[in-house]
């Protein structure tokens, strides 16, 4: 599962459509950790820099999530009880800056996929994600969120007239799809140089936190 990631750009310098780009990747870290759900999990952090011919342009940081596939008994999907409130984050009741919705179709994950080469059922397979993933429905690609919020503060910055110099994001819950996903920001400085991000589903859930720094 990808959790979380980040990446800082170099002032002044840009990758451009046809530009001869290298991308140097390595294992930074690999972490132990047990969940109290679900068990031992790996974290296994990359480390990616693109270079071009005036140097070093962009580092980004990749976090996934490895796991042992559950028990036969255990994989496919519960419906919590009908009375069960979501839980929400107090991330909700922030006022925001700024922001947009989001409808996280079918066809947008199937598009996704295609774009990033990412075949992997959780995405396209709904009976596969109730009865192997232990989800309701397919999930939002984790990337796609980021990029989303990405896009969100990068059109803010440039009304600033700024520009996103760093950017680091982290999933918090689940994503289905067939559901509008709300895209909000706000400003951590009277600058404008620091943002917040979040995404939330329908149920009022955030399910990724995002922050950014600008030039």
């Amino acid at each position: 599962m990808w959790a979380s990631g980040s990446f800082e750009l170099e002032q002044g310098k840009q990758l451009k459509i046809g530009q001869d780009v290298q991308c140097h990747v390595a294992v930074e870290s690999v972490v132990p950790k047990q969940g109290a759900k679900t068990g031992l999990m790996v974290l296994v952090t990359r480390k990616l820099v693109y270079e071009n011919a005036d140097g070093v342009v962009l580092t980004e940081r990749r976090t996934h999530v490895y796991r042992k596939q559950r028990p036969a008994d255990q994989r496919k999907y519960v419906a919590p009880p009908a009375d069960q409130t979501p839980k929400t984050s107090e991330v909700e009741e922030k006022p925001s800056d700024f922001g947009f919705d989001y409808d996280a179709t079918r066809a947008a994950l199937f598009r996704y996929s295609a774009a990033t080469f990412n075949a992997h059922r959780i995405h396209l397979d709904p009976e596969y994600c109730r009865n192997e993933e232990g989800h309701p429905d397919c999930l939002v690609h984790g990337p796609l969120t980021a990029t989303l919020l990405l896009h969100l503060v990068a059109t803010a910055a440039r009304e600033a007239s700024g520009q996103v110099k760093r950017f680091e994001y982290r999933a918090t819950s689940p994503l289905t799809v067939a559901q509008k996903v709300r895209l909000r920001g706000a400003w951590q400085d009277a600058d404008k140089k620091e943002a917040s991000l979040w995404a939330l589903n329908e149920a009022g859930t955030v399910c990724m936190t995002a922050k950014a720094s600008l030039f």
